[in-house]
């Protein structure tokens, strides 16, 4: 897959703050009872529990998923293709600041190398999720 244009990175930035705004924080599963549901935690305090993602049982007695629509979006958007083309664009961007840096005599090579490698390993990481 090849890096995303900066007009799809604008449309990720903008989900992506959506869902911040509908479910800010850090994410976690909790799995304490018989249902899992997904929580976030903002400045070190949990927030209701499955204000992220719950599962739900309906009046008529069919199980469903409630999440705030900006978090379906942001789900549905953040993709493993689309997390690989991410990396992929970061990638990219780490070249070209090598580069830019080895042009005008900066030299800083090694902190790229590292980043070079941390992105490869999370597109390994994502390798088989991608279908």
């Amino acid at each position: 897959m090849t890096p995303l244009t900066p007009e799809q990175r604008e449309r990720l930035k903008l989900i992506a703050a959506e869902a911040a705004v509908a479910a800010p924080g850090e994410w976690e599963w909790w799995d304490s009872c018989s249902w899992l549901r997904l929580t976030s935690r903002v400045d070190g305090r949990w927030q209701p529990q499955g204000n992220v993602l719950m599962p739900v049982e309906c009046s008529d007695g069919h199980p469903d998923i409630d999440m705030p629509r900006e978090v379906r979006a942001f789900i549905e958007e953040f993709d493993p293709p689309t997390v690989t083309a991410l990396l992929d664009t970061a990638k990219e961007n780490v070249r070209l600041k090598e580069a830019l840096e080895n042009l005008l005599g900066f030299g800083t090579a090694g902190n790229s190398m590292e980043s070079l490698q941390a992105i490869d390993d999370a597109r390994t990481a994502l390798k088989g999720t991608d279908k």
